[in-house]
């Protein structure tokens, strides 16, 4: 026979039911319904089961397929180093645009060879405070990023809204207050090192300014930084995903979360390093024999620096759609684990039969084939 048992029955519908559906259509058929396209079977047939075999990793098998858990299925050490490549990217040409504006305002006289080297370390030194950051979030079990909303209110005035717990807004602060402190302290003996370099102040002399700077920018990065990102902690509020329409439409509105996020956080950095930066610099000359500068003018084109770039890189690499725009838009199709078209995919799969809506989540129309398409990838990975 050549079905002996329900389960090879089983087993061949299973094998099959893909190809079915992802059949190209002939001129002579019946025109594809709205939305649908015609896609490769075999492409859809490894796409769906990367899709499956993502929801197999893990202590227990899930069912719900979250847009914004698909940046959680790539490994953590892949993960830090996204974060660290979008954040040095994003410091990298927040600084290269300052420092064009301080020159077409007459504040630098030129963008020489110096400035390009300093440029580019910041945005080294940069990448790896994000990379810690990123790290530092992980120990603490923050590994997905959840779709949220922000409230630009007071808790008293919106008591029916449920708001961040005092405990991630502590996280975001504790966070915030390491990564900044590091950046401050790498941007301060980077400065030192250029100095050395030039060649134009006294060693004795270069080692104490070394020293003035570790102490007081380390001080105003840290506290700039906590207090913005536990600023924007405290306005967020998670989403109900339960009462979402549709996966798509949680994407929209959560699109508009991280553009108001970015917007929020840019002006909270750019302010708070020139605020922070006047009450460090005060305090530390009431009880230290320093002599610490800490002008308006530089601490506003250094805040612009912060704020557009680290900014930028919150949304990109640490909210929902920030790493489902860069990782599963743009890492996964480019390993070829996804379509470049990854909404568009989803949308027609579901058109298809071969998902479901949940509320804002996609599932597999049945747990056998998602248990089978999981297998087969699996099998197929291990092949190759």
């Amino acid at each position: 026979m050549r079905f002996p048992t329900g389960r090879h029955l089983e087993e061949h519908l299973l094998a099959n039911f893909v190809p079915t559906v992802y059949r190209h259509r002939t001129p002579e058929r019946a025109d594809p319904a709205p939305g649908q396209r015609n896609r490769d079977p075999d492409q859809a047939e490894r796409w769906l089961g990367y899709l499956a075999h993502s929801l197999a990793t893990g202590a227990h098998e899930r069912r719900d397929l979250a847009w914004w858990r698909l940046g959680a299925s790539v490994r953590l050490p892949m993960r830090v180093l996204h974060t660290a490549l979008l954040g040095g990217l994003c410091m990298f040409a927040a600084n290269w645009l300052v420092v064009l504006f301080a020159v077409s305002i007459g504040h630098l006289p030129s963008v020489q060879g110096p400035t390009m080297l300093e440029v580019a370390m910041f945005g080294l030194c940069s990448a790896l405070v994000f990379g810690l950051a990123r790290c530092a979030l992980a120990a603490v079990g923050r590994t997905v990023a959840v779709p949220t909303q922000v409230r630009l209110r007071l808790a008293a005035m919106t008591p029916r809204v449920e708001h961040r717990p005092v405990r991630e807004i502590l996280t975001r602060f504790g966070v915030g207050l390491l990564a900044g402190f590091v950046l401050g302290v790498t941007h301060a003996w980077t400065n030192a090192m250029f100095r050395a370099l030039a060649g134009t102040t006294p060693r004795a002399d270069l080692i104490n300014a070394a020293l003035q700077d570790t102490l007081a920018l380390g001080l105003i990065f840290g506290l700039t930084a906590g207090l913005s990102f536990g600023l924007v902690a405290a306005f967020e509020a998670p989403v109900d995903i339960a009462a979402a329409a549709t996966p798509m439409r949680l994407l929209s509105v959560n699109r508009s979360t991280a553009t108001r996020q970015f917007l929020v956080l840019a002006a909270a950095v750019t302010a708070g390093l020139a605020v922070c930066g006047h009450v460090v610099v005060s305090l530390l000359h009431q009880v230290l024999p320093w002599t610490l500068l800490w002008t308006l003018e530089e601490a506003l084109l250094l805040g612009a620096v912060g704020g557009l770039g680290g900014s930028a890189a919150y949304v990109l690499a640490l909210t929902a759609w920030g790493q489902w725009l860069t990782v599963a838009r743009f890492w996964l199709p480019l390993t070829r684990r996804l379509p470049w078209d990854t909404a568009a995919f989803l949308d027609d799969a579901y058109r298809r039969g071969v998902l479901r809506q949940a509320g804002a989540v996609y599932q597999f129309r049945h747990i056998r084939l998602q248990q089978h398409l999981a297998r087969v990838y699996s099998s197929s990975r291990r092949a190759r």
